[in-house]
């Protein structure tokens, strides 16, 4: 829209654009970060992300192990108080366990 005229600001949430889409563009800042992870094979070698084109990219795991993330954190807050648990149930398995061998000792 940009470059028809029919706008003259534009915001965008993210994007990428080679040297020749972008050279009329002028960039005055950012919001905020935005990283982008990528994942590639060892050995693979590029600088920009118009390389890329044409390359298989498995943008399924990419949201998989976003959604994953999102999952784990209210789940480990959900399981904390369960921690809290864990050392007075050991304490008690481990008296449980030396009374038995006194009550089999003293006999």
């Amino acid at each position: 829209m940009l470059e028809k005229g029919k706008a003259d600001v534009a915001f965008i949430q993210g994007g990428t654009a080679n040297k020749e889409e972008s050279k009329n563009l002028i960039s005055l800042g950012s919001i905020y970060f935005e990283p982008l992870w990528i994942f590639y094979k060892k050995g693979e070698d590029f600088n920009y992300l118009y390389e890329l084109k044409g390359k298989k990219f498995p943008f399924w795991m990419a949201s998989m192990l976003d959604r994953l993330a999102i999952m784990i954190i209210p789940l480990i807050t959900l399981l904390f108080p369960l921690f809290k648990g864990v050392l007075p149930l050991y304490r008690w398995r481990v008296r449980k366990t030396i009374y038995k061998w006194y009550k089999i000792l003293f006999k």
